[in-house]
C-alpha cells in the first residue's frame, strides 16, 4: 500500500467543493462511495460538492487554518483486484480514522471516501474534516501513517 496525504486549509474559494468533485468525477455509485452527508434524490454533482463545503465550512471553529485532509491510499497493481470496493474503504478507513487521527480515537467527523480504479494502483480518495463535531476540538497533528501501513 502507498499512503499520499496533503493538509488542505479549505476557506479559499470553493476549496472543499473542487476536492469533493474530483472524487466526483467518475460518479461513484454503490460501495464506491461512503460520505457522511447523504446525496439528495436528483442532486448533481455540482450541487452536492456544494453542500459539503457548507456543511464542512459551518463544522470549524474559531480560527481553525486547516480544515481538512486529503488523502489517498493506494494498493499495489497485484493486491487491487483482490478487493471488493466496500473492502478497500474499510481499509481506508482502518488508516485514517482508527489508527491515524491523533488522540481521536472516534469517528465523530465529516468524511467522504471514493475508490478509484481507472490506474493501475486502485486508490482510495479520502477527504476528512478535522473538527471533532461532539467535542468541536481541531486534530491537526496528524501521524506518520506509513508505520500502520
Amino acid at each position: 500500500m502507498i499512503n499520499k496525504m496533503k493538509l488542505r486549509k479549505g476557506g479559499y474559494r470553493r476549496g472543499v467543493s473542487n476536492s469533493a468533485m474530483y472524487q466526483l468525477k467518475l460518479n461513484p455509485e454503490g460501495d464506491a462511495i461512503d460520505c457522511s452527508i447523504e446525496r439528495l434524490d436528483g442532486e448533481s454533482n455540482q450541487a452536492y460538492a456544494n453542500r459539503i463545503e457548507k456543511i464542512f465550512e459551518s463544522a470549524r471553529v474559531l480560527n481553525q487554518q486547516n480544515r481538512y485532509q486529503f488523502n489517498s491510499l493506494s494498493l499495489h497493481p497485484s493486491e487491487g483486484d483482490k478487493f471488493t470496493d466496500a473492502q478497500m474503504i474499510e481499509m481506508a478507513k482502518e488508516v485514517y480514522l482508527r489508527n491515524g487521527v491523533k488522540n481521536g480515537l472516534t469517528e465523530n467527523r465529516h468524511t467522504m471516501f471514493v475508490v478509484e480504479r481507472n490506474t493501475k494502483h486502485h486508490h482510495v480518495h479520502a477527504m476528512i474534516h478535522l473538527t471533532d463535531l461532539e467535542t468541536k476540538k481541531v486534530n491537526n497533528k496528524m501521524i506518520d501513517y506509513n508505520p500502520i501501513i
